[in-house]
Parts: C-alpha cells; structure tokens; sequence
C-alpha cells in the first residue's frame, strides 16, 4: 500500500476538523463581540434617556431662571438684588410669582422624581 494514500485521508479529516473548530470559534468570537456592543448600547442609551428627562429639564430650567434674573437686575439698572423702594418690591414680586416659581416648580418636579 501506498503511504501517501494512508497519509492523505487523515490529512483531510484533520483538515475538516480544523476547520469545523475554526468555524465554531470565529462564530463564538462575533456573538460574544456582538453581545458586548449590544450591552454597550444599552448602557449609552440609558445614559441618553437620563440625559434628556432629568438633566435637560433641569438644565434649561436653571438657565432660564438665571437669564431672568440677570434681565430683571438689568431692568432695575442695579449689580444685584437689593430692594429699595416699593416699585422695586412690586416688581419682584410680580418676576417672583410670573417667572421664578414656575422655574423652581419645574425644578422641584424634576428633582422629586423617581429616577430612571
């Protein structure tokens, strides 16, 4: 008999095995790959959904209420809050109960909320 063809089968069948193993590894390799980018997602887009319904509100509400400050001390023409005179304190009350309080509810609501 010819050792070349007791050789060759052998050869093939180690040739498919191997290639069966590699197979089977290329595949774990990308589920296992797939699987981490798909955790990946889900921790940024709960970041995302935290960002937008608790930190945004927050935000703009916080800004919005330091821009009207700033806008009322710059109607009074004064560096800061000190009331004076009584056209002063009607003034303040009237930005406290139109602007500020809205901004401070919405504030309230945001930060009394259950977080995600």
């Amino acid at each position: 008999m010819d050792p070349l063809a007791i050789v060759l089968p052998n050869s093939l069948q180690n040739a498919a095995v191997l290639t069966i193993v590699l197979a089977f590894a290329g595949y774990l390799v990308t589920f296992l790959i797939t699987r981490m980018m798909a955790q990946r997602a889900d921790k940024l887009r709960l970041v995302n959904m935290r960002l937008n319904e608790f930190y945004g509100p927050l935000y703009v509400a916080s800004e919005a209420g330091r821009i009207a400050y700033k806008s009322m001390l710059k109607k009074q023409g004064k560096e800061n809050n000190i009331i004076v005179t009584e056209e002063e304190l009607k003034d303040w009350i009237l930005w406290l109960n139109t602007i500020f309080m809205p901004l401070n509810n919405i504030r309230e609501k945001s930060l009394s909320r259950k977080p995600i």
